[in-house]
Formats: C-alpha cells, structure tokens, sequence
C-alpha cells in the first residue's frame, strides 16, 4: 500500500499561494513553462530545481509553515536557456549543474551572501555547439559531474579539482542518458545500443564494469539508485530492474510489464517511480501517469521483487520529467517526488508537482 498526497503550492512569477485546504495543491507553476526537467535534492527532498523556457530556478519547501518558496534564479550564463537543458541537484549540499547547447554550468550556493555563484562553465566561447541534446547528472554528494560534451564525448568532471576524466563508451554509437550514483564511483550510460556500466580504474579513466545490457530493446530511460546497487531499465513495453550488489546471485533481475518514458529510482532501490502514457506504443515523450512500485522486504534476506503501489494521476497534464531523491531519507518508509510538467493542460503554463509518497513494506 501507498499513500501520495500533494506537498506542492502554486508559485507564477514571485507571488507564493498555497494548495487547496484539502492537500490537493498543484505544484510550483510559472508562466515560463518550468518541468522541461526537474532534480529532488536536499535533505528529505526539501529542494527542486527545475528547467524552463529561458530561466533555470529553484524552490526550497519550509517545514514549519508547509509552504514552497518563490522562485530563486539561477543566473546562468546566457539569458536564454533551452528547453532541451538538463538540470542536475545534489542533494547533500548546495550545488547545481546545468547543461544546454554543450555547455556545462556549475553553481554553488553562498549563505553567506544569499545567492548563487556560478563556479564552473566547460565550452564557453570554445565549442559552438547547437545540439539539442544533453546528457547530464550530478553525484548525490555534488562532488562529480558526468558531461555529454560535444566532439569530447562523455566527461566525468571531478568538481573539488575541476579535473575532466574521459569516459570510454562504445564508439560510434550515440549515448542518450548518464545516471551517477551518490559517490560518484558507478556510472550508468544509456546508448542506442544498451546500458553500459563504468566505474573508474585507478588513473581515474572510467572503464567497464560488466558486458553492455542488451536485454531491454529501445530503451527510453534508465535509472541508477543512491547506492549504486540497483538499475532499472525501461522501454515503451516493459521495464527491467538489475542488483548490482556483489552478494547477489548473477540472475538477480526483476521484470515489470509495463514500460515508460521516464524512470527515477530512490537511494536504496527500494521505490520505483515509471512515467508512462495509456497508449505507450503511440505515446510521445510526455506521460500522464507516475506508476510507483515498491521492493519487497518482508523476506529476509529480501527477494529482488517489485510490487506495484499506485498511479499517480496528472489528469489533463503531461508530465515530461519526474525525481525521486537519491540519498537516503531520514524518516523511513517516506520521500517526496517531483514532476515536472511544461504544458499544464488547463492554464498552458508550466508547473512542477510535489508529492509525499508514503510506502510500507510489501509481502
């Protein structure tokens, strides 16, 4: 069993408003079309960042009064930020990377002034990139990035040094997602021809782990738990979850029959979150539904076994990103997750729904 309830309120421009009475709040909306992508970080998913037309921001939730704050900005170094851009959180400090048109940012957060910094920019004024694609994640921890960066490939930036790691992957053949877990020491990449795991060899120089996954054909996502010890893999039919804890069995695989457009998983691998559609073999890149399923662990030692929860409705909105937090909660059996939705199907203006997902252990 679960229990999601809406944490959102409703946020256009600076003016802050909380949810209906009844919890049923919308979310952080604004008029630039925010959700294009969204990152949970923080402690207990205090914190969202978010991507929307022109302008990157971010809101932090108050405890004490419930509320979400306003949007703060993040000032990026061009004015006009893609839709296409990634956004990546970390969530054990105030650090924040964004990627667009190959470039990659990096932003830290100064209490002491009360604004954030821009500390880091790859590619400005050195590669003339246009491309509409970007492959993007941050470690938990904030202390590395992995990069997609045109005519490079892709990067593992170690952000204390500002150090660039190569990463090998399959030559020729294009990469479309990068997950990082906590660390920063297990790196899944998502190519048109499987799922490659790397790991760093002892020159830092990110090498394989295992064979390329081949088992899921046409993936459209994939997802790299807190820990490193869970992988899951979906397709517009099915979804495949993986251990890579070295003391299980090598046949430690899970299948879901049903597939998606967008994955997050939590820090333990313990909640599954699916973005899919009612017609996935037709759908686009939007979803309408969050399908949360939960690992089992009533057995001892837990069975590598999902169960499903509950859908998440979004009613007349698509969603087109969604992130569980990747490091561990401090309250159990408890964690938010955000979605993100550029085109809400009411008011045509963007929106970012939180909710709290309440979850029990499953027999």
């Amino acid at each position: 069993k679960a229990l999601s309830s809406s944490v959102g309120t409703v946020v256009v421009g600076d003016a802050v408003s909380t949810g209906d009475s009844d919890g049923a709040g919308e979310g952080v909306e604004d008029s630039r079309r925010i959700g294009h992508s969204v990152s949970l970080g923080g402690i207990d998913g205090d914190v969202v960042a978010f991507v929307g037309v022109g302008a990157v921001g971010l809101s932090r939730f108050d405890a004490g009064t419930g509320k979400w704050s306003s949007i703060e900005t993040i000032n990026s170094l061009e004015g006009n930020i893609p839709e296409t851009a990634k956004v990546s959180l970390s969530t054990e400090m105030d650090r924040l990377a964004l990627a667009y048109n190959g470039k990659l940012e990096v932003h830290e957060y100064s209490a002491s002034s009360v604004e954030w910094i821009r500390r880091l920019v790859l590619n400005d004024g050195l590669v003339q990139s246009t491309t509409n694609h970007t492959a993007l994640s941050m470690s938990g921890d904030g202390m590395f990035v992995a990069f997609l960066q045109p005519d490079l490939g892709l990067q593992m930036i170690d952000v204390k040094t500002w150090t660039r790691y190569p990463v090998a992957t399959t030559p020729n053949v294009a990469i479309l997602q990068v997950e990082v877990s906590l660390n920063g020491r297990i790196m899944a990449v998502l190519t048109d021809n499987g799922v490659e795991l790397k790991v760093p060899d002892p020159s830092e120089f990110w090498v394989d782990l295992v064979a390329p996954i081949t088992d899921v054909k046409r993936a459209t996502a994939i997802a790299l738990s807190g820990n490193g010890e869970t992988l899951a893999i979906t397709s517009r039919t099915h979804t495949m979850l993986y251990s890579l804890n070295a003391g299980d069995d090598e046949t430690s695989t899970f299948t879901i029959a049903q597939g998606g457009i967008e994955l997050s998983i939590d820090y333990d691998g313990h909640l599954l979150a699916i973005g899919r559609s009612n017609d996935m073999l037709n759908a686009d890149q939007t979803f309408t539904t969050v399908a949360l399923y939960r690992r089992s662990t009533w057995d001892q030692p837990p069975s590598f076994e999902y169960g499903f929860l509950e859908d998440i409705q979004l009613g007349d909105t698509s969603g087109a990103s969604l992130s569980l937090l990747t490091t561990k909660n401090t309250v159990e059996n408890s964690t938010k997750i955000a979605i993100g939705a550029p085109l809400d199907g009411r008011k045509q203006q963007g929106s970012v729904r939180l909710y709290q997902v309440q979850h029990v252990s499953i027999q």
